[in-house]
């Protein structure tokens, strides 16, 4: 996103936004994939499974797996 398109949409002033900047600098960039585990056959109140791969900065990887709660949002 654009600095300009990024100061409209929030409405913050720049003194704002560096404090954001700041902080959001001190955690590392991960990026994150997953896979719903036997995902086709989900429905609210299920346990469901998600299988991960993170990718860490700096290229670390490691690999995990959640169990949630499905809840349906009305």
């Amino acid at each position: 996103m654009e600095d300009d398109e990024r100061r409209e949409l929030l409405q913050m002033s720049d003194s704002q936004l560096m404090d954001i900047a700041r902080v959001c600098n001190h955690f590392p960039n991960i990026d994150l994939t997953y896979d719903v585990v036997d995902g086709d056959n989900v429905r609210a109140g299920d346990d469901v499974s998600l299988q991960t791969r993170n990718m860490l900065a700096g290229d670390a990887s490691f690999e995990l797996t959640l169990v949630l709660k499905m809840v349906e949002i009305a």
